[in-house]
C-alpha cells in the first residue's frame, strides 16, 4: 500500500533553454537534472515548453515577422516517445511542443504543446 506520509525532494527549474535547439536543450537539461539529483531531488519540473523554448515571438506584434521562427521551432519539437528523453537520470516533467508525427499534431492539424510529459529513468517508465 502506498504511504502518503512519505517525503521526497523536488526541484523546480528556472533556466533558459538553448533556444530552438532541442538537442542542446536536452543536454543542458541533463546537466541540470544531474546537479539536482546529486542534491537529493527525486522529481524535477522544467518550465512550460522548455524544449524548444517558449514561442515568445507569438506575442511580439506582427505575425508575419514571427513566421521566420516557425520552421526551426517545428523542426526542434519532440515526438511522443522521443528516444532523446530516455537519458533522464531521475523523474522529470518537461514542457515541450509536439512535431508533425505526433498523434496530437496529426489530429489537430496545427502545432500544439505536449502536456508536461513525465520521464522516468527506468525502462518502460
Amino acid at each position: 500500500m502506498v504511504s502518503y506520509t512519505s517525503t521526497f525532494k523536488a526541484a523546480a527549474v528556472q533556466a533558459e533553454p538553448v533556444w530552438l535547439d532541442a538537442d542542446a536543450t536536452i543536454e543542458k537539461a541533463i546537466k541540470i537534472m544531474d546537479e539536482a539529483a546529486s542534491n537529493g531531488a527525486q522529481l524535477i519540473a522544467f518550465p512550460e515548453v522548455f524544449i524548444p523554448g517558449y514561442p515568445f515571438w507569438a506575442w511580439m506584434g506582427d505575425q508575419k515577422w514571427g513566421l521566420k521562427f516557425l520552421l526551426k521551432y517545428h523542426e526542434n519539437s519532440l515526438e511522443l516517445g522521443d528516444e532523446r528523453m530516455r537519458r533522464a537520470p531521475c523523474w522529470a516533467g518537461f514542457g515541450a511542443t509536439s512535431s508533425a508525427r505526433s498523434p496530437a499534431r496529426a489530429m489537430s492539424g496545427r502545432p500544439c504543446a505536449l502536456p508536461s510529459p513525465i520521464r522516468s529513468p527506468w525502462p518502460g517508465g
